[in-house]
């Protein structure tokens, strides 16, 4: 099956759950744009070109900020594991759209607790950082098209859970910004005592730390590390 097919097939499944898309186009057009504003940066960020990127318009929302910033942090706290999923997912030194697909869809899935199957704001930030990380990959292979299809599948996938699980879940964009912004305030606050300490002991400690920042969305790299090794 192409990655083109795949998409396609993944349209289909989409249009058949109880999510009234035509009802909702203005929520998918917001995942997408935030998603797609994440993709560009990070890729910007590697210097590296891809023609195949959609556009966006041209924004000052302090929203899209917020995201590239709680992502890029999520990305820093667990480079070596995400640095790591990226390799796992190169087969025979090619990374393709369709394994990605496996990967987030199985994500999605990685065990029986219901509760895994809610996407939580940490889900919502940890994909969003995968798929940043996948593009840049694809990019540095030149496989451009498949570059392409990240975000508008990313986005899609990521919105139908959002409309499906969040009302019940009492869960929110307004929520998850001011959650955000805790976390990026208490991430500049940590980098301002790493200056300043001179003991292993309390950059230990602040090591501890980095890894229960994210707490505040549930959700670790080793989840996503965990979803991988089954798809494998």
């Amino acid at each position: 099956m192409s990655a083109v097919d795949l998409v396609t097939v993944g349209n289909d499944q989409y249009n058949e759950d109880t999510v009234d898309e035509s009802m909702d186009l203005r929520g998918l057009s917001t995942i997408q744009s935030y998603v797609t504003d994440y993709i560009q940066y990070r890729v910007h960020l590697h210097n590296v070109y891809c023609p195949r990127l959609p556009e966006i318009p041209v924004s000052d929302d302090y929203r899209f900020e917020l995201i590239r910033a709680v992502a890029l942090i999520f990305e820093k706290k667990h480079a070596e594991e995400l640095t790591n999923m990226v390799t796992t997912l190169c087969l025979n030194g090619r990374l393709t759209f369709q394994r990605y697909v496996e990967v987030v869809e199985c994500f999605a899935h990685n065990d029986d607790d219901e509760s895994n199957k809610q996407l939580s704001y940490g889900r919502l930030v940890a994909l969003i950082a995968f798929a940043g990380l996948v593009a840049m990959k694809l990019c540095d292979l030149q496989l451009f098209t498949e570059v392409s299809m990240i975000a508008p599948y990313t986005s899609k996938f990521l919105h139908k859970r959002i409309v499906l699980t969040w009302p019940q879940d009492r869960r929110s964009w307004e929520d998850f910004f001011d959650r955000a912004r805790t976390i990026i305030d208490k991430n500049e606050a940590e980098e301002s005592e790493k200056v300043n300490l001179k003991s292993e002991c309390n950059r230990w400690w602040l090591s501890i730390r980095a890894l229960v920042i994210f707490g505040m969305f549930g959700i670790g790299a080793f989840t996503l590390v965990k979803t991988i090794l089954k798809t494998r």
